[in-house]
């Protein structure tokens, strides 16, 4: 289910920094890799709002690298690099 700009439950989750949320609605089955009307994954949103153990929940259940453009992906794969070495 979305909302009308196409968020998930699981979007706000990771917008929310929500690892717990986040954890329920990926054990249940929740897609990972759903972007909302601006392009935006969960993925996107928690690295962008730096969630890390979120990022790591996602990662673990292998979210893809979202958006697909090559400056988005670039500036999100270095983030997460970023993220994960502290």
């Amino acid at each position: 289910m979305r909302d009308i700009y196409g968020d998930t439950a699981l979007y706000f989750a990771s917008s929310l920094g929500s690892r717990a949320m986040a954890k329920e609605l990926l054990a249940a089955g929740s897609a990972t890799d759903l972007v909302n009307i601006t392009g935006y994954s969960p993925l996107a949103v928690a690295v962008k709002r730096k969630h890390v153990a979120v990022v790591e929940i996602l990662l673990k259940y292998n979210a893809k690298c979202i958006p697909e453009n090559p400056d988005g992906l670039r500036k999100i794969r270095n983030e997460i690099r970023y993220l994960q070495s502290k």
